[in-house]
């Protein structure tokens, strides 16, 4: 008789035991981690925040919890990240590194959870190699430093993954079960596609498992299930709070973010530089060697293919999870219309977990590639570990703070800089004499109609929680005969240039530096 309160013990029992992790494998991984967190650190102290990190700096910072989770829909994301930056504003080391500890903390954890998931599948240098696939990718080092929710959603679908695979295989289930619940709500209350996030892997891996035992594990729908109500206190806020600017990006006909499929490109940023060319290397490498020596095996035929651990519904989760890109696509073509390549790093998890997997199947019959595989491990952690390092403040501070042109302009004439995205930075980074004197001119009615409006958007969303204070195009003109513009040479975003000029005022080249140029702009 089947006793029905244990499902899990239908797997085989050899595959449900827990992976035993040596103690050497503790501390190379310990080693890894650490370096990697040292890396981190470093380039946080030295790379000046950006226009969306300020924002996260605005409501971490906000005089109370309950003011902040008020003023969190004009910023469009659910509170967790901001919670856990909050209190980590609170320690005594500059804002840029305790900003984006949360996420440099969060990356790591990822990382792990990526090695536990591909190591109950298989040995350990595939599931190092998974986990320095994710530390090398584009997507994994720039999260990892990003004041932004993306990295702590990484980390909570990698604790999802690992806790719905302890509970299909009957390790600890019940606490697993409890974990998937909690992933689950985490997730949303990181980001609303969080539940995507979570969902999509978990619903693969379960319907493979429903395919082989014929039956559904309810339990683990349940837990699923639990954990997704959470949207109802997280959605309707933040959608309310973001209607405004869904309906402007619905309505602009040349909106730059629309979702294409030229984004599949994005598949690129989820793994190091020059590791697909390594794969096929090895796989050619594997074919000839094999090959050449298939005279001299002998035996039966069974023995040289031993049966692989890896199980079809882990495989299937992460290739679930691969999936986030194309998934995030359709999510965005048929809905929002708004699509940011940060919404896609998800498929960085599931293209580490499913190389780490697939890799493993693959040296079983090639044994001979093992070899590329270990120097894919070491070259993707020597992508990943030095990457920051040769980034200093002063290329940073170039980038985002005034150009040095402004020295070239007259003290008494205010600047007015054209790109949203550049002017919130510049200010925030400027002495108070400077900031005195720079402007932004918004008139989010001529905007709403441009290509990249979303920086004006926010920036008029949050005058009422401390960003720099935007002046009106019209009345700006209106009080001023004589000004300087500064522009960053990012024409989509720098809708003043033109329409000025479409109006009649001239303006004069005045100083120019290879990303910038500053003008001299008189009235007609």
């Amino acid at each position: 008789m089947i006793n029905k309160c244990k499902p899990e013990q239908e797997d085989s029992p050899a595959t449900n035991m827990p992976v035993h992790v040596h103690w050497r494998e503790k501390v190379i991984l310990a080693a890894i981690v650490s370096v990697f967190l040292a890396t981190q650190i470093r380039i946080a102290a030295l790379r000046l925040f950006w226009f969306d990190e300020l924002c996260s700096l605005v409501f971490s910072s906000m005089p109370t919890v309950k003011g902040m989770l008020r003023a969190l829909p004009a910023d469009g994301n659910p509170p967790l990240f901001f919670l856990l930056a909050r209190l980590c504003l609170h320690l005594p080391v500059r804002a840029e590194i305790s900003l984006r500890l949360p996420s440099m903390i969060a990356i790591d954890i990822a990382a792990l959870m990526i090695y536990l998931f591909v190591r109950r599948n298989t040995g350990i240098i595939f599931s190092f190699l998974a986990m320095s696939i994710f530390l090398g990718c584009t997507y994994g080092h720039s999260a990892s430093i990003d004041a932004r929710p993306y990295a702590l959603l990484l980390c909570i679908t990698g604790g999802a993954i690992c806790c719905w695979q302890s509970a299909a295989r009957g390790i600890h289930r019940r606490w697993a079960l409890a974990g998937i619940a909690l992933c689950m709500a985490g997730a949303i209350f990181t980001h609303h596609y969080g539940v995507i996030y979570v969902t999509l892997p978990l619903a693969a891996g379960e319907c493979v498992r429903a395919w082989q035992r014929r039956r559904i594990d309810y339990p683990v729908s349940a837990a699923m299930l639990s954990g997704a109500l959470s949207l109802f206190l997280t959605f309707p806020p933040m959608f309310h709070g973001q209607a405004g600017l869904l309906k402007a990006v619905k309505n602009c006909p040349v909106f730059w973010y629309r979702p294409s499929l030229g984004q599949l490109l994005g598949y690129f940023l989820t793994v190091p530089r020059f590791v697909p060319v390594m794969i096929l290397a090895a796989g050619v490498f594997g074919a000839l060697m094999s090959h050449a020596a298939s005279g001299a095996r002998r035996g039966p035929k069974e023995h040289l293919h031993p049966a692989s651990r890896v199980r079809m519904e882990d495989l299937a989760a992460g290739s679930a999870l691969a999936m986030i890109l194309p998934v995030m696509l359709l999510v965005t073509k048929f809905g929002t219309g708004y699509f940011n390549a940060r919404y896609a790093t998800g498929s960085s998890l599931g293209v580490a977990i499913v190389s780490g997997l697939l890799l493993s199947l693959w040296n079983e019959r090639l044994p001979e590639i093992k070899a590329f595989i270990v120097v894919g491990v070491i070259y993707c952690l020597l992508t990943a570990l030095p990457v920051f390092w040769p980034v200093g403040p002063e290329s940073e501070a170039a980038r985002i703070q005034a150009d040095p042109i402004f020295l070239s302009a007259s003290a008494q004439e205010p600047i007015v800089i054209a790109d949203a995205s550049v002017f919130w930075p510049t200010w925030w980074y400027s002495d108070f004499s400077t900031r005195a004197r720079l402007h932004y001119l918004s008139d989010l009615s001529y905007a709403v109609n441009q290509p990249d409006f979303v920086g004006e958007y926010s920036l008029t969303l949050e005058q009422p929680y401390g960003v720099p204070k935007l002046d009106n195009y019209r009345e700006f003109l209106n009080s001023h005969r004589r000004f300087l513009l500064f522009c960053h040479r990012v024409p989509r975003r720098e809708w003043t240039i033109d329409r000025l000029r479409g109006e009649g005022w001239r303006l004069t080249p005045i100083a120019t530096s290879s990303r910038n140029i500053l003008y001299q702009v008189d009235q007609p």
